[in-house]
């Protein structure tokens, strides 16, 4: 029975594509958008955003330091005095081995504030007992001023956040507001990674109200009353006199605008006049008190401990730094109100969408090659901005979600891309075996861009010959469209003859086809292509006397076909000009093979080969050698067969040891 026909391969909407390639970007960006959220929401400052983007911002708090405007000290004023206790205070004998009697501490307290400093801050902790006269010799000094600014600690204890102040009897005759406003908490938060970038500038604890060391210090410098402090954590700062300083989470990022290399200078200085100058603790205790006056007179002194030994050093972006560094740069911060924040939400927000739009919307419409190009660039592009962002405003961005927005965004488009050009190519194999059908290999080298020189050459093969007898009287008889009709069913019916035995139909001509065999990688394919050409001579005339049954059933003309065969070499590639090009075969076996279909009648047989191809068969077939015969173009006389038959199950030993070498 006549095999069914083959559906027709479908369309493929390529702007309908591009939309949904589109609309796939979109929903990488908002699931981006939800993860990220979602990170923060489960694992806040800890989330693996916020790592990646730690250790991205690292670099950036160095390309911002670099470019933090310190100019010579001139004839600026300056604010900030830095009293260290550094290596040659350590070594000097007057002074005393670390940790140094307080009596030490008691007489620079007294020189400050005889000198008039303006506020005396110690990043020291004294919480334990020492020498009972050298605790009242420094509990003296406190209690004789009113501009010395304490430190106190936070540790935990079972679990729970406790507050270790300074060794009572040092304060003992503070009055609890004094004590409020003259004890700050150190407290620098560290990121997993072990670097401190935050702050709490107020704190909570057991329902009691506490100010850091630097919010005293600043506000004591600036005679801002605590009172007059609001905080606006939902508003994301807190506003100290004029001065707002940003927060996130109630947190102060901190702006690191001097180095542990800057403390070895004497002095530094900023564009609006927050200049420090940093001295040795020795060096001030042999100070004469006019020089301390010259030197600290109305300043902010803040005195901390920079040598190795104080254990007070701390990872930072800028490398490791002492602690009252750290505190220098939060009061100058403060002072120069330049901050570091983090970006509002809002803008992370759409930085996260815009990262992930870009691609979404330009990589459908652009070959892949230049959409990688192109990735590449934004990717460098998202830090870059990120970077300027930084160094121009201290906002920090999200970095690590944007590009991980763009990249899943891009490689979602890229591979919807490849997945639809796959689409594509397989439609195009389908629209070739429909109306063109050429060998795999073939299509594939040709979608290489090899040149039409490149893709000819000679092969041996068999070319097969059909033609309807008659046909022109047919025609002349029946309605053209009942004739186109039954040429569609027809040619149908061979086509599906043709592939079972591993032929490729080359040219249609009316009521004629061409049809080539042993072409690699065309299915059905058989080793002895001679052998296929003959099977699909014989099941051509079984296929068309079923076909002839259903049509003369059916009150319609019935015909007959002519076939010829030949094997042998013949140039295989393209033909023609800029006009029309065809894949096809030529030369003198086509010929042979249209001249055998011509003569197929005169042989009174329908199917004639040439000695080629009954001699790459023979034993497989049931022939009869015809009387040598003059053909058209030829001097010499030509052997034909004809044949009869194909012997029931020829070939397939060939097939089998083809497949099992």
């Amino acid at each position: 029975m006549p095999a069914k026909e083959k559906k027709a391969p479908g369309k493929i909407n390529l702007k309908g594509e591009k939309i949904k390639a589109v609309l796939l970007g979109i929903g990488c960006s908002f699931f981006v958008l939800i993860l990220t959220f979602a990170m923060a929401w489960n694992w806040g400052a800890g989330s693996p955003f916020s790592q990646l983007d730690n250790l991205v911002y690292n670099y950036f708090y160095q390309s911002r330091f670099k470019f933090v405007q310190k100019d010579a000290a001139g004839e600026q004023y300056a604010r900030i005095s830095v009293i260290n206790i550094d290596e040659k205070t350590l070594a000097d004998p007057k002074v005393g081995k670390w940790p140094f009697p307080r009596e030490r501490h008691a007489e620079l307290i007294k020189k400050l504030d005889k000198a008039g400093a303006k506020t005396i801050t110690i990043d020291i902790l004294f919480q334990e007992a020492s020498d009972p006269n050298d605790d009242k010799a420094l509990a003296d000094a406190l209690n004789s001023s009113n501009n010395v600014i304490l430190t106190c600690s936070f540790y935990k204890e079972g679990g729970e956040l406790r507050l270790r102040e300074p060794y009572p009897m040092l304060v003992s005759q503070w009055s609890d507001e004094k004590k409020l406003t003259h004890i700050g908490y150190t407290f620098e938060l560290a990121d997993q990674d072990g670097i401190v970038r935050r702050i709490p500038l107020m704190a909570s604890l057991n329902d009691k109200l506490l100010y850091s060391l630097d919010l005293l210090a600043y506000s004591h410098l600036l005679n801002l009353p605590l009172e007059n402090i609001q905080n606006h954590p939902e508003k994301g700062f807190l506003k100290i006199g004029d001065l707002k300083v940003p927060t996130y989470r109630n947190e102060m990022r901190i702006s690191y605008l001097v180095s542990d290399e800057d403390v070895k200078k004497d002095e530094i200085g900023f564009t609006a006049g927050g200049m420090t100058n940093f001295y040795s603790f020795s060096d001030v205790l042999s100070m004469s008190d006019e020089d301390v006056k010259y030197y600290f007179k109305d300043k902010l002194v803040l005195i901390g401990v920079t040598a190795a030994a104080g254990e007070d050093i701390k990872n930072t972006p800028l490398g490791r730094m002492p602690g009252s560094i750290i505190h220098l740069n939060i009061l100058l911060s403060m002072l120069e109100g330049n901050f570091t924040k983090m970006a509002g939400m809002e803008w992370n927000l759409l930085f996260i969408l815009f990262m992930g739009f870009l691609p979404a919307f330009i990589l459908p419409f652009i070959p892949p090659r230049i959409g990688l190009g192109v990735t590449i660039i934004f990717v460098i592009g998202a830090g870059v901005f990120a970077l300027l962002n930084f160094l121009s405003s201290g906002s920090m961005l999200f970095i690590t979600a944007p590009e991980v927005s763009l990249l899943l965004t891009a490689g979602v488009v890229t591979m919807y891309r490849i997945h639809v050009e796959e689409k594509a190519k397989q439609r195009f194999r389908e629209i070739v075996e429909e109306f063109a059908p050429l060998p795999i290999p073939f299509i594939e080298e040709y979608a290489k861009g090899k040149s039409e020189d490149d893709l000819r050459k000679k092969v041996n093969l068999s070319v097969l010959f059909s033609d309807i007898r008659g046909y022109t009287t047919l025609s002349e008889s029946m309605d053209p469209m009942e004739i186109a009709e039954m040429l569609h069913e027809y040619h149908g019916v061979m086509g599906h003859v043709f592939e079972r035995n591993g032929g490729v139909v080359f040219t249609y001509i009316g009521d004629a086809q061409m049809v080539v065999f042993g072409l690699p990688g065309v299915k059905g394919w058989e080793p002895n292509h001679a052998l296929a050409a003959c099977r699909a001579g014989m099941e051509m005339q079984d296929d068309l006397a079923e076909l002839n049954k259903k049509w003369e059933d059916a009150g319609r003309k019935t015909f007959a076909i002519g076939v010829g065969i030949a094997s042998g070499e013949v140039s295989l590639g393209v033909v023609g000009g800029a006009q029309r090009k065809q894949y096809t075969v030529l030369g003198d076996t086509v010929n042979m093979a249209a001249r055998l279909e011509g003569m197929s009648k005169t042989f009174g047989n329908p199917v004639n080969v040439n000695v080629n191809t009954y001699n790459a068969c023979a034993e497989h077939l049931d022939a009869i050698a015809a009387e040598p015969i003059k053909i058209k173009g030829k001097t010499e006389l030509q052997q034909i067969y004809r044949i009869m038959g194909v012997k029931e199950g020829a070939g397939e030993s060939d097939k089998q040891e083809k497949k099992n070498p």
